[in-house]
């Protein structure tokens, strides 16, 4: 972005020169008024402007080249780090690691201590539910096979009086009837 400013404000310069030496070039050597000023149309902002636009994209490419570099370098510098440095440190750090996990076991084994009468105490109180939900589940279920066992018989019996009607000299079929009723 810095850089984008900075050649944006160089083309813009470089642009107002060349558009007042065009100008100059323009009206002649001395204006008619004895002023020194140019006396022209706006061509002098216009070329700063257009040098400016220019100025601006060179900029925005040379600042992108350089983020390009940058992160090169990072990658390389990173590289050489993994490849030397993270094994070293990697040593280094090994009985700090060894150390907090032998802390780490003490407590989970003092916090599974700790837990153990919450948790059978939870178990305890599953238990008892589950068998009264299964003592008061247990007379619908019958009910319900009752019911079921009932509506199986009836419709077993009224296929069987359906077959009967039906005049079939096959032997399977009567002997299929014969089975149901």
């Amino acid at each position: 972005m810095r850089k984008m400013v900075t050649f944006a404000l160089i083309g813009g310069a470089c642009g107002a020169a060349l558009g007042l030496a065009r100008t100059r070039q323009s009206a002649g050597d001395l204006p008619v008024n004895g002023s020194t000023a140019p006396t022209g149309n706006n061509d002098v902002a216009l070329t700063a402007a257009g040098g400016a636009a220019v100025g601006l994209g060179v900029g925005l490419m040379v600042d992108r080249r350089a983020k390009k570099r940058a992160a090169k370098r990072r990658l390389t510098l990173g590289s050489a780090l993994t490849a030397g440095g993270l094994v070293e440190a990697a040593r280094a750090a090994r009985p700090v690691i060894e150390h907090a996990a032998d802390v780490a076991r003490g407590r989970a084994a003092k916090a599974a201590e700790a837990a153990k009468p919450v948790v059978e105490h939870a178990a305890d109180v599953a238990r008892d539910r589950a068998a009264k939900a299964t003592e008061a589940a247990k007379p619908v279920v019958e009910r319900a096979a009752d019911v079921a066992r009932d509506r199986a018989k009836d419709a077993t019996h009224r296929v069987a009086e359906r077959a009967r009607t039906i005049d079939l000299s096959d032997g399977r079929v009567r002997e299929a009837i014969t089975v149901l009723t």
